[in-house]
């Protein structure tokens, strides 16, 4: 059923939100919000303020594409130690953004 499709697509990205919300919680607890690059912090908090946004949404309301976006949020949350890094091509190297 098309609907149920549909559903549960927006069940899974609601879902997604709330962990993005909550991961970026605790990586601005865990590294202080001050020992934290301005692009790393603006993502977190965007994450945290609009829970619902798809991360296009949360890369125009901050002016940069959705793989900026995304990037800056991976980096965060490895430097918090909440993620492994990315050993693919060096994606998770700590770069400010």
């Amino acid at each position: 059923m098309p609907g149920d499709t549909s559903n549960a697509n927006a069940a899974k990205t609601a879902a997604a939100s709330a962990r993005d919300a909550a991961d970026a919680r605790a990586a601005l607890d865990k590294l202080g919000e001050t020992g934290v690059p301005s692009g790393w912090r603006d993502v977190a908090q965007a994450r945290i303020e609009h829970t619902g946004d798809t991360w296009q949404q949360t890369a125009d309301r901050l002016g940069v594409t959705k793989f900026q976006a995304s990037s800056a949020f991976r980096r965060l949350l490895v430097a918090a130690g909440i993620r492994e890094p990315d050993r693919r091509r060096g994606a998770d190297e700590p770069q400010q953004t």
